[in-house]
Parts: structure tokens; C-alpha cells; sequence
């Protein structure tokens, strides 16, 4: 699969998706070079160093606080002005950085990208079948995945029956997400899904922590 994230980007386009990212809960610029010992640069003494080298009138030699507040009302003389043009820039790489964060946790998780075209299929699906036969579709699909799962620890791990099961286990799979996706759209649950998993995960870096293993260790 391919990703738009890295930490170690190759070519303009990887750097330009991976320009700006979060560290420590502060944003970075990717400006370094590894090679030559050159550290990145942290997005506040990055612009400190664009209004210097564009002798913008704006005070660069203050705390990162100030900084950031003069930059948000620089916001409000638009484009037309050099100044206002390196708040937008400085306003815009802190926000895509935060975004990046975010897709990088997405594309970290290993889940699978559904399309623009395939989330209007999801919900067409759902008008056209109704929620009760898509309910019943799930429960279906999710019986077919046990199935698999069973028929995958049977075979182990090598030969060519191995290699047929874990084909039937990855196929089952897609559609049990597919389903999934549904349900969470059906029922309008993608918050308190995703709070829900928050919570779980946390449960289980817990006990995970403390060594501990419980029937529920899974859960």
C-alpha cells in the first residue's frame, strides 16, 4: 500500500507531503540534512529565520507565545503584505503538520482506504438493501471470517493449502471491513465507536503493561 507518510522521505513529492510534522507536540520543519549532521528546525525558529532573511517587520527575537500571537493577527491584512503573506505560510504548515499527525496514525493503523466512489457505494448499498438485510449481511460475512480463521490455524503457515487459506482469510476479511464500515454509517456510531476503541485500546496497554493475562487480554 502505498503511504503519503514517512520519516524518511525520498524525492520532492514524499518531501513535500512530509515537509512540515509533529514532534513532541511541536511542529518541524523537514529541513535538515541527516547526512551532514544538520538537524530539522522547529516551525518557530524556521519562520524566525524567513522574517530575517526578508526583513519583514516582525518581531522575530521573542518568545515562541508572542510570536504566535502577532503572526494570528498578522492573518487579518490578508495576502497583500509580505507579513501577512508569512503568517498565512506559518498558520498553514502548523495545520498541515496537524494533519499529516493524523494521517499518519490512520496509514499507521494498517486499516484500508476506502474511496471517494466506494464510500458512495457503502451508501447506496444501504438504501438499496436496507438497514435489516445489511444487519443480516454482517452477521453472514462475519460467520464466513470465523470460517476462515478456523480453516487458516488448521493448515499452519506454509504449502500451497496454507497459502489458499490465508487467501480465503484476507478476502473475508475486506468484506467483514466493508461491513463494518456500514454498521458505523447505519447507526451514525463513528464517534462513539472511535471513543470506544480509545478506551479499549487503553484498557489493553494497561494490562499489557502490568505483564497480566486475562480472558479478556484480547478485548
Amino acid at each position: 500500500m502505498y503511504r503519503l507518510t514517512t520519516d524518511n522521505p525520498i524525492g520532492n513529492n514524499q518531501r513535500a507531503y512530509n515537509l512540515f510534522y509533529v514532534e513532541e507536540g511541536e511542529t518541524w520543519v523537514r529541513d535538515g540534512d541527516p547526512k551532514a549532521g544538520k538537524p530539522d528546525t522547529r516551525l518557530y525558529d524556521h519562520i524566525r529565520h524567513v522574517i530575517q532573511d526578508t526583513d519583514a517587520e516582525i518581531s522575530a527575537y521573542v518568545t515562541d507565545a508572542e510570536l504566535d500571537e502577532e503572526l494570528h493577527d498578522l492573518l487579518f491584512d490578508g495576502t497583500g503584505t509580505l507579513e501577512g503573506l508569512i503568517a498565512h505560510y506559518y498558520t498553514a504548515a502548523a495545520f498541515f503538520s496537524e494533519l499529516r499527525a493524523y494521517l499518519k496514525c490512520y496509514e499507521d493503523s494498517g486499516m484500508p482506504r476506502i474511496s471517494p466512489d466506494g464510500s458512495e457505494t457503502i451508501d447506496a448499498a444501504i438504501i438499496e438493501y436496507g438497514e435489516n438485510a445489511q444487519m443480516e449481511m454482517a452477521i453472514e460475512e462475519m460467520a464466513e471470517l470465523t470460517k476462515a480463521i478456523c480453516k487458516r490455524k488448521r493448515t499452519g503457515a506454509t504449502g500451497p493449502e496454507a497459502v489458499a487459506a490465508r487467501g480465503n482469510l484476507i478476502e473475508e476479511v475486506a468484506y467483514v471491513f466493508i461491513m463494518l464500515v456500514q454498521l458505523v454509517r447505519m447507526f451514525d456510531g463513528a464517534e462513539e465507536v472511535q471513543q470506544t476503541v480509545d478506551e479499549k485500546l487503553h484498557r489493553l496497554k494497561s494490562r499489557l503493561e502490568r505483564g497480566g493475562r486475562t480472558n479478556e487480554q484480547q478485548q
